[in-house]
């Protein structure tokens, strides 16, 4: 029907605008927040894009369900305000074949979440991890920006570093500067400086060798304090620890979830939550039919404020029975008795406006 095929095309169409002008919200914090870390040294720049990619996936099972549910308030609420559903409805038209109609979209945006949170999502996380695991495990010396003091702590010993210059490989260094101070106590503190150094691999090992340049250790004024002039100065670079299994539950595959489900109590937990982001999408399409229907001389937004407070509440239910689940509580399961509700409550609003 062309009725059909109007209201998808405007349904598809509006929750494609706010979920794309939620994610550039998002994203765009993502990105000031990783620009942050980029400045600090914490991660590189080249790992940037990967980080930023990686956010898309894990974002969108969150937005995608509330995109979806204002979509609908906002094209049927524009439909009752320009009269478009009060003639239909005059031509034996209800709210049971309006439902019809949204059974092939909202089942398609179901599927579309459902492949999200159960596959691509858990993909995501672990390609983070993998990422800032890779960027945590970089020696100090990789991490540090020219022109930025950057400061570090690793076996007591805290460290300042600072670079003047670098080269594009990253293997040839300026005007390098290294103060180590131990928190303990238990070695004399010591300045380094040289005016260039370079990175050296030799059978699988980093070394970094330091030209003209000298080392001052101990307290100025002390007998102990030395201060030592050299024409070549190297030390092994720490050797990267590697990726660790990664314990992030929420970045386990979906068939790991299953494997250990009779076992693991969190990994049932996590494995009932990711279903229930389908779940919502369904539930959701039943409480936007009754809540879109605007009063007259009503604005077609007016009702857009009371469905995002029933969409945090449903939300925030499901959430709380998620962090409240433990052993011998398997509150978990209260994710359906949520979902039933809220869908009981929406067919039940529907079943009154028919009768209206």
């Amino acid at each position: 029907m062309i009725i059909n095929r109007y209201i998808t095309r405007q349904i598809f169409t509006t929750t494609v605008t706010l979920v794309s002008l939620l994610v550039v919200i998002l994203i765009g914090s993502r990105i000031i927040s990783f620009l942050g870390r980029v400045v600090e040294g914490k991660i590189d720049l080249s790992a940037l894009m990967g980080l930023i990619g990686m956010a898309l996936p894990i974002l969108l099972p969150y937005l995608v369900p509330i995109g979806f549910f204002l979509a609908l308030m906002i094209v049927f609420g524009r439909m009752y305000a320009e009269s478009e559903l009060t003639v239909l409805r005059s031509t034996g038209f209800s709210e049971w074949n309006l439902l019809g109609f949204l059974a092939t979209p909202a089942l398609m945006i179901t599927l579309f979440v459902s492949v999200l949170t159960l596959w691509l999502a858990p993909w995501a996380e672990t390609q983070t991890y993998v990422i800032e695991s890779g960027q945590r495990n970089r020696a100090d010396i990789d991490q540090v920006t020219p022109g930025v003091f950057y400061q570090t702590e690793l076996d007591s010993i805290e460290r300042v570093i600072f670079i003047e210059k670098r080269s594009s490989d990253k293997s040839r260094l300026e005007n390098i500067f290294i103060a180590e101070t131990d928190t303990q106590g238990d070695r004399a503190p010591s300045t380094l400086f040289a005016k260039s150094g370079y990175i050296d691999t030799r059978e699988g090992e980093r070394f970094l060798v330091l030209t003209d340049g000298y080392r001052q250790q101990g307290e100025p004024g002390s007998l102990s304090y030395q201060i030592i002039e050299f024409e070549q100065y190297q030390t092994q670079l720490p050797r990267a620890e590697g990726i660790r299994r990664i314990k992030k539950i929420r970045a386990m595959p979906t068939e790991t979830l299953l494997k250990n489900y009779q076992t693991t109590f969190k990994q049932r937990v996590e494995f009932h939550w990711r279903l229930s982001f389908g779940f919502m999408c369904l539930v959701l399409m039943l409480t936007a039919i009754p809540l879109s229907r605007i009063p007259p001389r009503r604005s077609r937004y007016s009702r857009l404020l009371p469905a995002m407070l029933i969409y945090l509440l449903y939300l925030g239910v499901l959430i709380v029975l998620k962090q409240s689940s433990r052993e011998g509580l398997p509150l978990y399961w209260g994710f359906y008795v949520v979902h039933v509700s809220f869908a009981a409550w929406g067919i039940w609003q529907i079943q009154r406006e028919n009768k209206t």
